[in-house]
């Protein structure tokens, strides 16, 4: 029976965690490239891309821990992921601090933010 439990719990950090930690080093690599390596392709990308990817990484987080911890309830699920996705969003900006042509964001962490809040709620959505 231990080992049947064991094995479950490999299967949940495999199927719903590994994309987690994926995206994050995903994130982690983009953020890493010196800015003159990112080309422009049009206004405001900076913006839409920490939207997007931190969106993203809390879809990921919320389908995560809806499925590590299944009673979890759905605020707290949407709590955790955009906490979550926020704190990576904290050391991005502070990881950007030391890459040439980069710097800490106010408005980056913001954007990741509210990106962390949306990710989680459309994981949840219609719920």
């Amino acid at each position: 029976m231990a080992a049947a439990h064991a094995h479950m719990r490999i299967k949940i950090v495999l199927k719903f965690w590994l994309p987690v930690v994926f995206w994050m080093v995903g994130i982690y690599f983009i953020s890493g490239l010196p800015k003159s390596d990112v080309p422009e392709l049009f206004p405001f990308q900076d913006v839409i891309y920490h939207l997007l990817a931190y969106a993203v990484l809390a879809f990921l987080f919320g389908r995560a821990f809806k499925n590590s911890s299944p009673g979890l309830a759905p605020r707290h699920i949407l709590l955790l992921a955009a906490f979550f996705g926020s704190l990576y969003g904290v050391s991005d900006e502070f990881h950007q601090s030391f890459v040439p042509g980069r710097s800490a964001s106010g408005i980056d962490l913001l954007m990741d933010t509210l990106g962390s809040i949306a990710g989680g709620r459309i994981y949840l959505w219609p719920r």
